[in-house]
């Protein structure tokens, strides 16, 4: 209860807008809990995006029911299938993965309940400076790690550009856009309705949500830009009445359009430019 009481204080105290844990009280086949679940369904209408992992297959972490991979509780899709599972891919987008060095199969977990993957093998990771032991360790500071606790981040990642687009968009719309936008995995004939809708995508999800949303930014009437300032919008960005002084820079980036009228001027040192 008091790894679902810290997520609870994310979403409501500190405003989350995604949370995600690859550590906790998790534990497999345990009984329906209602009051596990009306707290996880509190934290989903609250608008906070729940992404977890799927798992490190039969030769690492997973759960299993009835002899099948499944998700860990407590944030499991039965208890509120908003939940993001997410499993993992290569750097060639395959996700079935032989260890080079023994040959055994480190293909991570894959089940019905996957809704996306993301590069999870071989990932550039933060590691001690000392073993287990006390003695040095031979990699410090960075090591190759591998595992869906690696690949959750990246679709959290993205979780969180979508909603610097639009923080208005409901759990359920984040993860619609997510697998709507997905890329297909080489193998995914492999594992038929075992890998989600495929390989996360930050870009055209990006991209999605500024089609949806088309968010103007007006710049009217502002005091004097006198810092260097970029402005960056998916739709519109409006500007008048604004000086840029003080050799400041101010760079406009629009995927739509960029209007300029009367009042607008650039003092000798400062700097204008649109990309």
């Amino acid at each position: 209860m008091g790894y679902l009481q810290r997520a609870h204080h994310a979403s409501f105290v500190m405003n989350a807008d995604v949370v995600t844990s690859s550590a906790g009280p998790f534990y497999c086949n345990r009984p329906f809990n209602t009051i596990h679940q009306a707290i996880i369904r509190d934290i989903l209408d609250n608008g906070t995006v729940i992404v977890m992992p799927a798992g490190n297959g039969w030769n690492g972490t997973h759960c299993a029911e009835n002899g099948v991979l499944a998700p860990v509780f407590p944030l499991h899709p039965r208890y509120d299938d908003r939940i993001i599972i997410v499993s993992s891919t290569d750097r060639n987008d395959y996700h079935t993965f032989i260890n080079p060095d023994n040959g055994i199969d480190g293909t991570h977990s894959h089940f019905s309940y996957v809704d996306i993957t993301a590069p999870g093998f071989g990932m550039l990771g933060a590691w001690s400076t000392l073993n287990h032991d006390g003695t040095p360790s031979e990699s410090p500071y960075t090591r190759r790690a591998t595992g869906t606790s690696f690949a959750t981040p990246i679709v959290a990642g993205v979780v969180a550009l979508i909603r610097s687009i639009n923080p208005n968009l409901t759990p359920r719309e984040v993860k619609d856009i997510i697998k709507a936008t997905a890329d297909p995995i080489a193998d995914a004939h492999l594992f038929p309705g075992l890998v989600g809708a495929g390989r996360v995508n930050a870009y055209r999800a990006v991209r999605a949500v500024c089609e949806i949303t088309a968010p103007t930014i007006n710049l009217i009437n502002q005091p004097p830009i006198t810092a260097d300032k970029t402005i960056i919008s998916c739709g519109t960005i409006n500007v008048q009445n604004v000086t840029v002084t003080n050799n400041a820079r101010l760079e406009l980036q629009a995927v739509d359009r960029i209007s300029i009228s009367g009042g607008f001027s650039i003092q000798p040192g400062a700097s204008f430019r649109i990309r």
